[in-house]
């Protein structure tokens, strides 16, 4: 008896023992895919961008919200004011910023999630002049669009799903995350099934560590099978497919357009990931710009929250930039190709704020900006109001090239209240060839008037 409970204990610690070994193989195994350390460093990128971008959950006040804001641009330049008389591109430059200068610019996004209404509008003026008075509205799940000077009403655009997905349990941000997350993940599963392994020597950290490299090679051609594939897991998916559907009814039919260039005949991206080789920890990222016999390489140096990015042309180093990053203040130093620093960047963010300055001066040019976004007047649950302010100061040759503030000032509350007059709706099939071609033209059509005094 003894003998026997000894034999299955002697076999269970085997079959135990064999399992781990499986289950670690199956870890390393899967840590070392390709479409892991593309998630991972997908993943990692993204999280620190989103610590930044992201507003304070205090500041969602859900699917029954009123926003209305304005923006107030006042910039100047001293290059192009001089250049507009003999140079057409300097004229045009020189007329685009002294005209939104000028131009009073009102923007609204209300939605009611009880009454299943939603309403974007924009509208641009300068003195009595209509550059854009358009509003975008669902109702009654119909969408329907009102171009001011070019309508004189709204036009049905169909049937809209939009609030269909909304309910007690799901919101339109719990739907944004969804797409967010699904199109991360599609990609990181496109690179890294079309991505090649290695075992390299390489720099790191300023000595020579062997490494797993995974690189991909990305083509103009490349660029679009991705796309597509990214497209077509969007329309697999039945999450993704009715989010994105409610809000493009004709997304099922959406394809990747072929004649688009993302990148000419000589141009390629090669995105290069460096990992250790047993954990594959991500110690390097990579990216080799190429067009013809010119190279353009980015690489960052990572180490815990602190780094070194690379900037080189034909392998002759341009920049590096030292990083440290904490959970509340990104600090970057920038340095010329001698060590010599030319510049600094820091980013710093608390609940209620957020901002952004950057000073650089190199050889001839200089650039100051400065970023700031404020939460205030907060009340629980119910309104607050965002300003938003940015200065910028470019200089080359001690001409300034961009000087002036932009500012945009957003009151948020939870009283969505839409009362547009959709009675004399008309179908866009009856609108007349003219009425369509403005519409189709209208971004070159208001990008024209901005350039023109």
């Amino acid at each position: 008896m003894k003998k026997a409970i000894k034999r299955i204990l002697i076999f269970l610690f085997f079959a135990l023992i064999a399992a781990s070994l499986i289950y670690i193989g199956i870890y390393f195994e899967k840590r070392s895919n390709p479409i892991y350390i593309y998630k991972t460093g997908i993943d990692s990128i993204t999280t620190k961008i989103d610590e930044y971008v992201k507003v304070d959950n205090k500041y969602i006040l859900g699917d029954n919200i009123n926003i209305s804001g304005t923006v107030d641009v006042d910039l100047t330049s001293e290059k192009y004011s001089e250049e507009a008389s003999t140079n057409i591109d300097s004229s045009k430059k020189n007329n685009m910023i002294n005209n939104l200068s000028r131009m009073d610019i009102k923007y609204g996004f209300i939605q009611s999630k009880k009454d299943n209404k939603l309403l974007v509008s924009l509208d641009e003026r300068i003195n009595d002049e209509i550059i854009i008075d358009g509003k975008y509205l669902i109702d009654n799940s119909t969408k329907y669009y009102f171009v001011n000077n070019i309508l004189k009403n709204y036009v049905n655009d169909g049937n809209n799903t939009y609030f269909e997905l909304l309910n007690n349990e799901k919101t339109s941000l719990d739907n944004v995350d969804y797409l967010y997350s699904f199109i991360k993940d599609s990609l990181s599963k496109e690179l890294g099934e079309r991505a090649k392994k290695y075992v390299i020597n390489t720099n790191v950290n300023n000595k020579q560590e062997e490494l797993n490299e995974v690189s991909i090679r990305l083509t103009d051609k490349e660029i679009k099978n991705i796309l597509k594939d990214i497209l077509k897991s969007l329309k697999k998916d039945k999450e993704a497919n009715k989010i994105l559907s409610s809000i493009d009814n004709k997304f099922s039919k959406r394809k990747v357009n072929e004649k688009k260039e993302y990148l000419k005949k000589n141009e390629s991206y090669t995105i290069n990931i460096y990992s250790t080789k047993l954990f594959n920890k991500i110690k390097k990222y990579e990216i080799v710009y190429m067009n013809k016999d010119n190279t353009k390489n980015y690489s960052i140096d990572v180490n815990k929250n602190k780094g070194v990015f690379y900037y080189s042309e034909d392998n002759n180093l341009k920049y590096k930039a030292n990083y440290i990053i904490t959970s509340k203040k990104t600090n970057i130093d920038i340095y010329d190709n001698v060590d010599k620093k030319i510049g600094n960047v820091v980013i710093e963010k608390d609940v209620n704020n957020l901002l952004f300055t950057l000073t650089l001066k190199n050889k001839d040019k200089s650039y100051d900006i400065i970023a700031s976004s404020k939460f205030k007047n907060y009340n629980k649950n119910q309104s607050y109001t965002n300003e938003i302010t940015m200065s910028v100061k470019i200089m080359e040759k001690q001409k300034s090239v961009l000087s002036g503030t932009i500012k945009s000032i957003s009151k948020v509350n939870n009283k969505p209240i839409i009362t547009e007059d959709i009675a004399e709706a008309v179908l866009k099939s009856t609108l007349t060839d003219e009425e369509n071609d403005k519409i189709d033209n209208l971004y070159d059509n208001i990008k024209g008037r901005l350039e023109n005094a």
